[in-house]
């Protein structure tokens, strides 16, 4: 019975083991798979791309501020280094792995391999540069529309603390008083 039970534990566990290392492989083959759909749409690429619009957002903010002309050597230097800190801090290399992390915990590996598929295609390929810049039209038409829309959430904002302000008193922040017990 003792040899029995030995036998039975040994297949269970080299069972248990075949089986961990077959997830495990099949973990690798799905991380090399994701790996190579990040170089198909150029992922890293677009990192850079990303560090090249927080640049030109800050040197946009920078001129709305209304720098003086003496003080913008001390902003170009501002602005110099946050890119650096952002560039070390927010690396592809540092990215790469949560990134991957996110597509096999959300794409199976029929997807992913579509992906692949799709992207090595004219179309996909197509997409991937083309993509960006229906991205970046897209976002400035939201912002087109939220600048629209400003006086409106304004006047909201108005009438929101004009109500807190009837309510509380004089002073629309202060906090509305306990409820009585």
């Amino acid at each position: 019975m003792k040899f029995f039970t030995f036998v039975l534990l040994f297949l269970l566990s080299v069972s248990l083991f075949a089986q961990a290392e077959g997830e495990v492989e099949a973990s690798n083959n799905n991380t090399k798979k994701i790996e190579e759909l990040m170089v198909l749409v150029k992922a890293e690429n677009m990192m850079n791309a990303f560090y090249s619009e927080i640049d030109t957002y800050m040197r946009t903010a920078g001129a709305q501020m209304g720098i003086p002309p003496e003080h913008q050597g001390l902003y170009d230097e501002y602005v110099a280094r946050v890119m650096r800190l952002v560039q070390k801090e927010a690396d592809w290399e540092k990215y790469k792995a949560p990134l991957v992390d996110i597509y096999g915990s959300n794409f199976t590996s029929e997807e992913i391999n579509g992906m692949i598929a799709f992207y090595k295609t004219p179309v996909g390929q197509a997409s991937i540069e083309k993509l960006p810049k229906v991205m970046q039209e897209s976002m400035s038409i939201g912002q087109q529309m939220m600048q629209a829309l400003s006086p409106q959430v304004q006047g909201l904002m108005k009438e929101f603390q004009e109500k807190i302000k009837a309510a509380q008193g004089t002073n629309p922040l202060a906090p509305a008083p306990a409820p009585a017990r």
